[in-house]
């Protein structure tokens, strides 16, 4: 296992070194200082220089070490233009018969700015890969419930008692 963080940082992790019983990590601190110890003293240096850190670089790498997303503020202007990216990406998608047949059976539905915004989210803003994602929703949910499902929600009582075990 080797690892580094990608924002800035006080502690990086360079690699482990595995060793019985215990298992060793070499650090690298900001001061450039290079340590061997093993899982105990570790946690103490990890701990002593996240401590360092301001509250907002604590966060960031405890979300990043956590696996989790930097949430963004999405002022009207900001959703405003990434929606406006998703839709001129959208536009230049070739193949995309499923999202038309949904257009034209519910512009309302496909066109609902929180159903739109979800794709967006999900592809933590990048316009385009939101806009693929979406085509290939409407592709998979016309192939899996067909066109009567195709601008519904789906829930339970959609499902077969086979689908729902």
């Amino acid at each position: 296992f080797s690892a580094c963080m990608s924002r800035p940082s006080k502690v990086t992790v360079i690699e482990t070194i595995p060793r019985s019983p215990s298992l060793s990590l070499s650090l690298s601190t900001a001061t450039g200082t290079t340590m061997t110890s093993t899982v105990t003293e570790t946690d103490k240096i990890l701990a002593k220089e996240l401590n360092e850190l301001s509250v907002t670089e604590r966060n960031i790498n405890i979300e990043e070490i956590n696996g989790l997303p930097h949430l963004t503020d999405e002022t009207e202007a900001f959703t405003a233009d990434k929606l406006e990216q998703f839709d001129h990406h959208l536009n230049d998608i070739p193949k995309k018969a499923a999202f038309e047949k949904a257009l034209f059976m519910s512009p309302k539905y496909v066109h609902d700015k929180e159903f739109r915004m979800s794709f967006v989210r999900a592809e933590q803003y990048d316009a385009l890969k939101a806009a693929e994602r979406f085509v290939t929703y409407f592709e998979s949910k016309l192939e899996l419930f067909g066109q009567d499902k195709l601008v519904k929600h789906i829930g339970l009582s959609d499902l077969t008692e086979l689908e729902r075990e």
